[in-house]
């Protein structure tokens, strides 16, 4: 054999060996490969052929979840190819072993790319996301929409449940879609992501994203895309090109875009190039961006900027302070940066004690106009 086509053979079996991407064309197929999974994540590539009917399957956890609480995450490309999850109805609320509800238990080190999860889906469960209830290393999700009804009591999103105690890990989401209502129980809503703790040296990307669907929660922490962000140190949270279309509603801390920074270390958000659509309502600390930034004492630091955005939904905090764009909690905001740059809010503001057509507290602010009623 000529020596020059040993190198192509070593590398054609060197794909074979490590890079097999497993077809599913069948509900029963995806969850034949998490039932005989081995070890605490499914490496492995998996192409989606046709839609997934999981209506006469017998699935009544997540993927990769167990009765005694131990998950199997998934770690891979999951290629969808536009093809659609349905009929997948899955209630765990009064489980005693695992009580949470998604698509999948866990995503870690993954992507998923061109999925669409059905209307005819719905995730009910202590803490719910369509797509994830968890998050456990870095993770893409491009090209993703999620029409199904997401219910839990707290750390409850659209697509992601909650994000914690992760170690430099990067998580974006791109050109996704979230049509379904979002309730929670509790506390930490979030359009996209619920709650977001714990992290170090964590880098978030939302972009050319639309929120569509209706956040609701009885107690604290709504927000049209992320719920919470608390107890972190070194996260970048960017939300880029992005929409919120629904309505927010809670009784503390609520944001069309993010509800509440608490006590961070080293945080930059930056939301730009984005759209708020949405009402948002609450009892204290509301806004049409970022409902309130609360940071205790000077070994904390987090630095907000907002620009080329607009807010057109209504603010309402029933009881203390509303902010058309965001909130700072009026007495522990210590080494928080704000900036406000080329940005319109559009959007009535009324407010129990205090409200603002942008901000109580800014840093930084430039071609800032508010034409809503306050």
């Amino acid at each position: 054999m000529p020596h020059h086509l040993l190198p192509l053979l070593f590398v054609s079996f060197l794909c074979a060996s490590l890079c097999h991407t497993h077809p599913v064309a069948t509900a029963d197929d995806l969850i034949s490969l998490f039932k005989h999974a081995t070890g605490n994540t499914l490496q492995t590539d998996i192409e989606v052929t046709a839609d997934l009917d999981f209506s006469s399957s017998n699935l009544t956890l997540p993927l990769g979840a167990f009765s005694n609480g131990t998950c199997v995450a998934f770690s891979g490309v999951f290629q969808g190819n536009g093809h659609s999850i349905k009929g997948l109805k899955m209630n765990n609320t009064n489980n005693e072993g695992y009580n949470s509800s998604g698509l999948f238990c866990g995503l870690m080190d993954a992507t998923v790319e061109n999925l669409v999860i059905d209307s005819s889906c719905s995730f009910i469960g202590d803490s719910a996301g369509a797509l994830s209830v968890s998050v456990g290393g870095s993770l893409t999700v491009k090209h993703t929409t999620n029409y199904a009804a997401v219910t839990g009591t707290w750390r409850v999103g659209g697509f992601i449940g909650y994000v914690q105690e992760l170690k430099q890990a990067i998580i974006s989401l791109e050109d996704c879609v979230n049509n379904g209502s979002v309730n929670g129980g509790e506390k930490w809503i979030g359009g996209f992501v619920g709650y977001i703790s714990k992290n170090t040296n964590m880098t978030i990307t939302i972009s050319d994203s639309i929120n569509n669907g209706f956040a609701t929660g009885d107690r604290n922490t709504v927000g049209g895309f992320v719920g919470t962000i608390s107890n972190n140190t070194f996260i970048t949270l960017t939300i880029d090109g992005s929409q919120n279309n629904g309505f927010t509603t809670g009784y503390r801390m609520i944001g069309g875009f993010v509800g509440f920074l608490w006590c961070n270390v080293n945080v930059t958000l930056t939301i730009s190039n984005s759209i708020n659509n949405g009402n948002v309502t609450g009892g204290c600390y509301v806004g049409g961006f970022v409902g309130n930034i609360y940071s205790e004492s000077q070994s904390q630091s987090m630095a907000l900027s907002i620009m080329n955005n607009a807010n057109k939904g209504s603010v309402l905090a029933k009881e203390e302070i509303a902010c058309g764009f965001f909130c700072l909690d009026t007495r522990l905001h210590k080494n928080v940066k704000t900036t406000v740059k080329n940005s319109i809010n559009k959007g009535s503001v009324n407010a129990g004690r205090s409200g603002y057509g942008i901000t109580n507290i800014i840093t930084e602010a430039r071609n800032v106009v508010s034409m809503g009623d306050v």
